[in-house]
């Protein structure tokens, strides 16, 4: 039955993976563009039309969604490994969680041609992702070492953003390139600090045996 369930499983993630992605992505570049791009007349125009303080946000935004995206698919792919196997309860919060993620998101993309409110809509989407994975850390007992330590990396991670965009926000009147500046450092480090189990899946299971 396992085997049946899993592939079927995985279909209806894929699936809601791409529907969620493609209306974000829709909301972010419609919100940024879509009231300046559709006039313009010459390549001029168009240079004009997409250098403006809001495609800052957007590169933000996209970085931010790429590096979500593909966390959210491998740690649904690990998941449906035989040595995790969730119970059915895990699974369907899973599911929920990252709907719910993505409502977040898409709530941002909304937001993206102002600065405070998107990047407090960033906040809201790092705070979820944390309420997600300490559920999933506090009550699941068969997670793989390997799983929930790297769980414990992007714990670590929403905490220092949630605490540095934060605090920008509160104390800083020039908070829009700093906050800029944060997001961008915190994905390099999220890529090399989580490279393995980003790009090298199969090394990074090697490391727990």
């Amino acid at each position: 039955m396992s085997s049946q369930h899993s592939p079927r499983r995985g279909t209806i993630e894929i699936t809601l993976f791409g529907f969620l992605v493609s209306l974000t992505l829709k909301g972010a570049l419609d919100t940024a563009y879509g009231h300046s791009v559709p006039t313009v007349t010459s390549a001029l125009d168009l240079l004009y039309a997409v250098c403006v303080p809001a495609s800052i946000l957007v590169i933000v935004f996209l970085l931010t969604l790429l590096r979500f995206v593909y966390g959210a698919y491998r740690f649904h792919e690990e998941c449906q490994e035989g040595s995790t196997s969730l119970k059915p309860w895990a699974q369907l919060w899973n599911i929920a969680a990252t709907l719910v993620l993505f409502v977040f998101f898409y709530l941002t993309s909304l937001s993206i041609q102002h600065a405070q409110p998107f990047y407090i809509g960033l906040i809201a989407v790092h705070l979820w992702d944390l309420i997600w994975f300490v559920s999933i850390v506090v009550w699941t007992d068969n997670l793989t070492d390997i799983l929930r330590k790297t769980m414990y990396k992007f714990i670590a991670l929403d905490f220092v953003t949630i605490g540095l965009l934060t605090a920008t926000l509160v104390f800083s009147t020039t908070y829009r390139g700093k906050a800029s500046v944060i997001m961008l450092l915190l994905a390099i480090i999220d890529f090399i600090w989580n490279r393995k189990f980003f790009f090298n899946p199969a090394e990074w299971r090697a490391a727990q045996q």
